[in-house]
Order: C-alpha cells, then sequence, then structure tokens
C-alpha cells in the first residue's frame, strides 16, 4: 500500500489564464502521486523539524565557560602539586644555597602568576564591559591562561 499525496508538476505556460501560475510555468494537475522515496523524505523532514533545537542562552554559555575553567583549575592544581613535589626533592640535593630555595621560587613565582591571570582576565573581559558576556569571556581568559600555566608548570619538572 503505497502513500498517494500531491504531486504538482510544472509545464511550460503560455499564460492564457489556465489553472495556477507561478511565473512562467503552471502547476499542472496531471502527476498528483509522490512516489515513496519522496514521501519518506518529507516525512523525515517533518520529523526533524518538529523537534525542538536547544536554544543555549548566556547563561548556558556563561556556566560553560566555568566548568571549562574548574577543570583547568583542578589539573593545574595536580600539576603544581607534582612540580612543588619535585622542587621539594630537588631542594634536598641543592647543597650550598644563595636565594630562595626552588619551593619558595615556585611558590612566589605561582603567587604572582594568579594576580596577573585575573588582572589580565579583567582587561579581557572589558572589550564586552556590563554586557551579559563580559563574566563568560573572563572565565573563558582564566580557562585559556590556566591551561598555558599548567604546560608551564610540567615544564619545570625536568630530570638531571
Amino acid at each position: 500500500m503505497g502513500l498517494s499525496l500531491p504531486r504538482p508538476t510544472f509545464c511550460r505556460h503560455s499564460g492564457a489564464g489556465r489553472g495556477p501560475v507561478r511565473g512562467r510555468f503552471r502547476i499542472s494537475r496531471a502527476g498528483r502521486n509522490w512516489t515513496p522515496a519522496f514521501a519518506g523524505v518529507a516525512l523525515i523532514m517533518m520529523a526533524v523539524l518538529s523537534t525542538p533545537a536547544t536554544a543555549q542562552t548566556q547563561a548556558d554559555l556563561t556556566a560553560q565557560a566555568g566548568a571549562d575553567w574548574k577543570r583547568a583549575d583542578v589539573a593545574m592544581n595536580v600539576q603544581y602539586r607534582a612540580t612543588m613535589a619535585f622542587m621539594k626533592t630537588m631542594d634536598g640535593h641543592a647543597g650550598a644555597q644563595t636565594g630562595p630555595s626552588y619551593s619558595q621560587a615556585l611558590l612566589a613565582s605561582q603567587r604572582a602568576w594568579l594576580t596577573f591571570r585575573d588582572a589580565q582576565c579583567v582587561i579581557q573581559g572589558y572589550g564586552y564591559r556590563g554586557g551579559s558576556a563580559e563574566p563568560m569571556e573572563r572565565l573563558a581568559c582564566r580557562a585559556t591562561l590556566t591551561r598555558e600555566r599548567t604546560k608551564q608548570l610540567k615544564d619545570l619538572v625536568w630530570q638531571r
């Protein structure tokens, strides 16, 4: 049992006033049966168009940026602890010292970097100052800089 839906066919029209006209062509009443393949495509298109699109609000985008930053921050903290453990090991092998130890230098560097990151991301967020995208931009900046810092911390662990 086939699906029988009207299928318009187009033929050349001279403009004599017979039937509905679309431009220089008129819709013929002859071919009114749609092919099953076309009917299947039509049903698929109707199903696709009837499903609701997942719209993203600015709040959703900001939440995603926040989650991305938190993941990057967790990864950086794990790497920081590993790098600090390595630096403390290096402190034990350093012998006579002048200036701060490896671990003290790393701690000072991390504190300075955190201050830099926060100030830099405020500046980057100013492109959207007062708008709803400003918090998202700050969080995205924090995620990017935090991933870069994680790589820097990883590169500090060297083998002698």
